[in-house]
């Protein structure tokens, strides 16, 4: 399976660009809540995803086959965005998508990218 076709299936429609362009505070608190009751459920298809793909032997712990593809650093910035924009927490109790990442970040290269550009994962949080 290529890693285009790995995530047709998930529901993106967020209120996502929605919220950031809203400046009525009270439409962006709405819209951001809307966010948060969405954001598990695509959580939930990564996961069924990860744990079906990682059925065979060859898979490696990715999402398809047996080295990382676009569809593995989507997951990761996923869980950033969420973490880091959304609401810190949310996505604790997806433990499978969670490993996911850790081993995604471990990856000889990105581990090190990651510490030394620590300084490109903030650029400003989005208030509700």
């Amino acid at each position: 399976m290529r890693s285009e076709n790995a995530l047709p299936s998930l529901d993106f429609d967020f209120p996502f660009m929605e919220m950031i362009a809203e400046m009525e505070p009270e439409r962006r608190k709405d819209a951001m809540e809307r966010l948060k009751m969405r954001i598990p459920k695509v959580a939930e298809t990564l996961e069924k995803l990860l744990e079906k793909n990682n059925s065979s032997p060859e898979s490696k712990g990715f999402f398809i086959g047996s080295t990382p593809t676009i569809a593995d650093f989507f997951s990761v910035n996923f869980i950033d965005v969420v973490e880091t924009y959304i609401q810190p927490g949310l996505l604790n109790d997806f433990t499978v998508l969670q490993a996911h990442a850790r081993r995604i970040r471990d990856l000889p290269g990105i581990k090190e990218f990651i510490e030394t550009h620590a300084d490109l994962a903030d650029f400003g949080k989005i208030t509700s």
